[in-house]
Order: C-alpha cells, then sequence, then structure tokens
C-alpha cells in the first residue's frame, strides 16, 4: 500500500513506529498534535514537536522547507568555494550558524535528535539516488550503480562533516552527525560500505 493511501489512524498505529514515513510535513505535525492532545505530558512527543518546527517550521509560515538540507548545501558551497585569508572569519561565521541550524551546535545529540539526523541522512541519500518514495528501495537500500555518483555522494558527506569543520576547529562537534551520515551511506546505498571503503583509499 503506498505510503499516500494510508489514513492518518494507519500512520498512528504502534506509534511511534511510523512517524518518519508520514512524508507530508503538515500531516506528520498534525499526528503529532494528535497524540499530545491524548498525552499532552509526553515529553517524547514533545521533543519531536519541538524539532519538526526547527527543521521545518512553524505550522502558520508558507514555506516549510528543510532547513537540515537547507544548511547542508550552504555548507557545502562555501567548502566548495574554499577557504582564504580574506574570507576566513565569514566562512567561520556562516559555518557555525549552519551548523546550528542542523542543531549540531548548541543541541545536545539525545536520542531523538539522533533519530531525526537519520532521517535527514536518508532524505539526503535518497535526493542524491533520485529514490523518490520509500517504495522505490529493494530491501530497504536506494540502487546506485555509478561508482563516480558514489564518490561524488561521499566526498560531499566528507567535506560537509570533516573537511570543512576541521579548518575552524570543529570536527569533534560534528563527530556524532558525521558518523550517522556514513553509516547511512553504508547500510542504505547498494554496496555502500565498498562504496565507502574505495572513496577513503582515494582520498
Amino acid at each position: 500500500m503506498q505510503m499516500k493511501d494510508r489514513t492518518d489512524d494507519e500512520l498512528m498505529r504502534d506509534w511511534p513506529a511510523h512517524y518518519y514515513e508520514i512524508e507530508d510535513i503538515a500531516s506528520r505535525e498534525k499526528c503529532l498534535q494528535k497524540i499530545l492532545a491524548e498525552s499532552p505530558e509526553s515529553s517524547a512527543d514533545l521533543r519531536r514537536l519541538s524539532l519538526l518546527r526547527t527543521r521545518y517550521g512553524e505550522q502558520h509560515e508558507t514555506n516549510r522547507g528543510d532547513r537540515f538540507m537547507g544548511a547542508w548545501m550552504m555548507i557545502k558551497i562555501s567548502g566548495n568555494t574554499g577557504i582564504s585569508f580574506l574570507n576566513r572569519r565569514r566562512a567561520e561565521k556562516e559555518l557555525r550558524k549552519n551548523l546550528e541550524n542542523l542543531c549540531i551546535l548548541g543541541s545536545e545529540p539525545d536520542e531523538y535528535l539522533i533519530r531525526e539526523w537519520q532521517n535527514f541522512a536518508e532524505c539526503f541519500l535518497r535526493s542524491c539516488t533520485q529514490c523518490k518514495t520509500y517504495g522505490s528501495t529493494l530491501f530497504g537500500m536506494f540502487p546506485l550503480k555509478d561508482r563516480s555518483v558514489a564518490a561524488k555522494i561521499a566526498g560531499e558527506i566528507d567535506l560537509v562533516t570533516k573537511v570543512l569543520p576541521s579548518a575552524f576547529g570543529l570536527e569533534n562537534e560534528c563527530a556524532v552527525f558525521r558518523n550517522i551520515m556514513i553509516e547511512a551511506y553504508k547500510n542504505n546505498l547498494e554496496n555502500g560500505q565498498e562504496y565507502w571503503d574505495s572513496y577513503c583509499r582515494s582520498r
């Protein structure tokens, strides 16, 4: 059954097992609000709601894009631009801001944030491999046959989570997030372990 055909009640069954399968953010937030209406003291769901709004903005906002993805792209652009004496101070300021937007700086990586990062990693890999829905995967893995694409994705993960942060002494702060991205790469891409090892050998 396709996700879009499921009712809210079906998606909320065995809560929160299907939480991240609710791809529409407004629907995901609606389900959270229903749960909280029944259990307003649920610290777990209050935390999920807080993270949802941190990542996608408030309900009244017209553009609820993925702010984690936006921050990731800004770090990637900055890394590709390069660091020089002239732009170093501005680059560090922008990096710190984007790491805050990813909840890497200024947030404790509790189990809920870790799961949010894991979901982001899956969304990122799906966007890279053009696998638009959960139903397009085989045994939970995103098909990827082109080694050059695999190397490009690995390089992007390395740039965003280590290469650029290390230029400003922030690699330790990024370590948990980096490990999540690498594990998602190895576990969710076909031949992901092989591709990652190959990338590491080529650096």
